[in-house]
């Protein structure tokens, strides 16, 4: 291996002896080094071990149909470089002055094995009118590093490469300090077996864009931006993908890829920016149409996964997926500052250990599902949606979901019969809200089972029915409640409870409290109130009477931690009262019994306090039989009738 230096001018092989120092021209092991204002050609396929540039003014000249191979670098700083028709392959490429023109066939950067910068574009000038700059490699636990601190345009851009083994992980990093853009395509295809991502950096395209099946197999969060102002597609069917952003001032209609509108296409995030003038189409129809953003694993809390500020968003079918997979308590953002209409709407994804996978919507614009929502958490634990609210017109499903209580209000407006089915831990507010007509019911075949939701309200002008399942519907409240938070509203329209038990759980830390506000006259089945702090202090529960509220069976009160108050408000109860092993402490609801049959209180323990506020006995047709010791928890008022 030999450094070969540049003498003169003329054809790189027929002319050895005039080209090159000592008359021989490079063999495949050797680096070489051009220099002063030689014009040389590269009249033959030619391979040398790296090319260098040195105070150079000439032209080196890749003739029509001769490949060139570097098995290092090329490190281009003077002179021109004229490309022909045929590849152009090295491992590393820096140009940091002078003018390259490349091939109209491919330039390949392929550096395997070593952690690098592959390729630096900081000075002179690139010129690529057509064919291909491509990225391989393989990865072995390192990283290749893409550094543009120049503006930069390429035709058409591709990565390729991955790991080669199971169990390593390899990034590209883009560095772009400069506008780095792909005047054609970009496309992305995992050429190895596993393992791959893009990291870092923007690239601005003006053509199409495609991820193929075996693209990265890892988050990515290089952002692909759709700046062609006309008709661009893409086609991302890996497991994962850059984010795509429709950026401010383009005009592009941003569509899946012919052929490729009912399959499943990813991306780490999708980001409609304000300003943005144009359309993006999401894939359909349903079942296979779908937009799955997959997020980050380290997200910090307040990155924001989806964002819809401006144009148009054309979703007639199919489903959009959030897919949020992370670690202890970072967070995904959602934010919707223009009207978005959904067909289908799909939240997963889970949290890799303990602590709160926290999914925070932002909703300052109405956010409408026309067809169905669906939550389930996909594996592991601490899964919650925070924030906004979205108006669904089809149905509601919450399958093996949240497992942490969810402030996000999903509000049934479809006006029409609507369907629930959410057997998980916790989920998402319910409301019935104001002008809706829909009659809200448990989904065929779910009638007799547990439902939950952190909260149910049924607002003033609801002009619909609610339909309460036979099982039991579990509120199960936010543990973090501060006290004025409606938990549960009852104020207009039917609320249907013929059988079954609404069971009101409060969870609080401290001195948080649920409110409960009964404006319209409500009759139940059966009502369970459980709960407690889950900390010191107590967990209170007011609630607010201002029409007559009516347990129509049994009501059953029991402390499950710490501290438990129910304050405020009258309950008539036409069955048994019972007080379960752990119950109240200093509480003033007032209960008023007024079955037409016998009717029982029962006290379980020493421990288990009813509500101190006044009893009233208006018993009509039978005998109020006190089973137990009742002790009250609160001052006793008198006890009349």
């Amino acid at each position: 291996m030999a450094t070969i230096t540049s003498n003169g001018s003329g054809d790189w092989h027929a002319d050895e002896a005039t080209v090159w120092v000592g008359g021989s021209k490079p063999g495949v092991g050797d680096d070489v080094v051009i220099t002063s204002s030689h014009d040389i050609a590269i009249d033959a396929a030619t391979t040398c071990a790296s090319l260098t540039t040195t105070t150079y003014s000439g032209t080196l000249t890749q003739s029509a149909g001769q490949a060139f191979t570097v098995n290092g670098d090329i490190a281009w700083s003077g002179g021109t470089f004229t490309g022909g028709n045929s590849a152009i392959q090295c491992d590393t490429f820096t140009l940091t002055g002078g003018a390259w023109t490349s091939t109209s066939d491919t330039l390949l950067v392929q550096l395997q094995y070593t952690a690098s910068t592959i390729f630096l574009f900081s000075g002179g000038t690139f010129t690529h009118a057509s064919g291909t700059v491509e990225f391989s490699g393989d990865h072995f636990n390192l990283d290749k590093t893409i550094n543009i601190s120049s503006a930069l345009s390429l035709y058409d851009m591709r990565f390729s490469g991955g790991w080669i083994h199971s169990g390593g992980l390899g990034h590209y990093v883009l560095v772009t300090t400069a506008l780095l853009t792909v005047t054609n395509d970009l496309s992305i295809e995992r050429t190895y077996s596993s393992w791959m991502g893009i990291m870092g950096g923007s690239i601005d395209v003006e053509g199409n864009y495609s991820v193929a099946a075996s693209g990265p197999d890892q988050e990515c969060t290089t952002e692909v931006h759709f700046t062609g102002n006309a008709t661009q597609t893409y086609s991302s069917l890996a497991g994962f993908g850059p984010v795509m952003v429709c950026p401010s001032g383009s005009t592009s209609v941003v569509q899946p890829k012919a052929g490729d509108e009912d399959k499943t296409h990813s991306a780490t995030g999708l980001l409609i920016k304000s300003g943005f003038a144009g359309t993006f189409v999401a894939p359909g129809p349903a079942p296979n149409g779908i937009f799955s953003l997959t997020g980050l694993i380290g997200a910090t809390p307040g990155y924001v996964q989806f964002e819809f500020s401006g144009g148009t968003f054309t979703h007639s079918d199919g489903t959009l997926a959030f897919n949020t997979v992370h670690y202890y308590y970072t967070g995904y953002g959602w934010t919707v500052s223009a009207a978005l209409n959904l067909y289908n709407l799909a939240i997963g994804g889970y949290q890799y250990h303990s602590g709160g996978n926290e999914v925070t919507l932002t909703t300052s614009a109405t956010l409408t599902v026309t067809n169905d929502l669906t939550i389930e958490r996909a594996s592991g634990t601490a899964m919650r949606v925070g924030g906004g609210a979205i108006n669904l017109e089809g149905n509601y499903v919450s399958l093996d979901g949240l497992d942490k209580w969810s402030t996000t209000e999903v509000h049934f407006t479809g006006n029409t019969t609507q369907t629930y089915n959410c057997p998980s831990a916790c989920g998402p507010y319910l409301v019935c809200p104001s002008g809706s007509t829909s009659v809200v019911q448990p989904a065929a075949g779910t009638e007799a089972a547990t439902h939950n939701a952190s909260g149910l309200k049924i607002e003033a002008g609801f002009a619909g029915t609610f339909v309460a399942p036979s099982g039991t519907f579990a509120l199960t409240g936010i543990s973090q409640q501060y006290p004025g938070v409606t938990w549960f509203e009852f104020a207009a329209g039917a609320f249907t409870h013929s059988s079954g038990t609404l069971s009101w759980d409060i969870i609080g830390y401290y001195y948080a409290g649920n409110e409960w506000a009964i404006s319209a006259a409500l009759s139940l089945h059966n009502l369970a109130i459980k709960g407690g702090a889950s900390h010191g202090g107590y967990a209170g529960t007011a609630l607010t009477t201002s029409a007559t509220f009516t347990v129509e069976n049994d009501l059953t009160i029991e402390r499950t931690s710490s501290v438990m108050r129910v304050n405020g408000g009258t309950i008539v109860v036409n069955g048994d009262v019972t007080a379960a092993a752990s119950a109240l402490t200093n509480c003033t609801t007032a209960i008023t019994l007024n079955g037409s049959g016998d009717q029982t209180i029962t006290q379980a323990d020493v421990a288990g306090l009813l509500p101190g506020g006044a009893w009233i006995n208006n018993n009509t047709g039978g005998v109020v039989l006190q089973a137990t010791d009742v002790t009250l928890a609160g001052a006793l008022s008198t006890v009349s009738g």
